[in-house]
């Protein structure tokens, strides 16, 4: 995807997406018009495909959960496989699947292709992801839970592939012919806080981005949105308002009950 203005700093590359005529003077509904109309490059799928293996294998994925320090054991998870497919246009929209195979990673997981894309989106090199299994605490946003799905449980012993058919029915029915996550793309794009800030051309966090437990507020803090864990988009009722927003429950949430979350 095309960089965010969010992360449109002096010394980040400007994507050319935003060098197109009149650009500047084009209104919401062109902008996300031009967004829905952007298709991939060979060379952007080959940098996705480069920074997804950097989640595969052992890692501490403490900044990929909530509420856990780096030295939690917890927070070493096995990541077996990341398969990403190729593009596919599903309306007027292209789309990439992406098949985790990895030991429990429910929360995680919205996590982690919220890092691959937006690190892929705004040029920042797939080192960084090596950054963020360290020790600095930075701020991870969650991707939209809708799109996100259980295939199947692997147990190599008993999976088969009969009912493949099936299963890619219902996600063509269910999910892709309703997904729709350029509200949060224009949600991220807006954000002009520090918590981002490890986005660069560099793969480094700067210090603005680390998040200090003995600092309780910080300036423009980023605002993890309910909306988006919407899984139903005939039906958001429950959703709020983005003007009317607060932020995310599961910090004040308990050990167990995040344990149960993640798996």
């Amino acid at each position: 995807m095309p960089q965010p203005a969010s992360c449109g700093s002096s010394d980040h590359p400007r994507h050319s997406f935003w060098d197109a005529p009149g650009i500047d003077s084009s209104n919401s509904e062109e902008d996300l018009a031009r967004k829905r109309q952007w298709r991939v490059s060979a060379d952007d799928v080959d940098k996705l495909r480069a920074t997804a293996r950097k989640f595969e294998g052992t890692h501490n994925f403490h900044n990929f959960t909530v509420g856990r320090d780096f030295s939690d054991r917890s927070n070493q998870r096995n990541m077996i496989k990341i398969q990403i497919a190729d593009p596919a246009v599903y309306g007027d929209t292209e789309w990439i699947s992406v098949l985790f195979h990895g030991q429990s990673f429910m929360l995680h997981q919205r996590k982690m292709m919220s890092a691959l894309i937006l690190s892929c989106r705004t040029g920042t090199p797939a080192e960084i992801i090596d950054e963020l299994y360290g020790p600095r605490m930075v701020l991870v946003p969650k991707m939209p839970a809708l799109g996100l799905l259980l295939e199947y449980p692997i147990f190599d012993s008993y999976n088969q592939k009969q009912y493949q058919e099936t299963i890619d029915a219902f996600k063509q029915k269910f999910i892709y012919e309703d997904m729709h996550s350029t509200a949060w793309i224009r949600y991220v794009d807006g954000y002009e806080g520090n918590d981002l800030l490890y986005l660069n051309p560099r793969a480094i966090i700067p210090s603005d981005a680390v998040i200090k437990k003995d600092v309780r507020k910080r300036p423009k803090p980023f605002k993890e949105s309910k909306r988006f864990d919407v899984t139903n988009i005939k039906a958001p009722t429950d959703a709020p308002p983005l003007e009317e927003e607060s932020d995310s429950e599961e910090e004040k949430m308990s050990k167990p009950v995040l344990e149960d979350m993640e798996g």
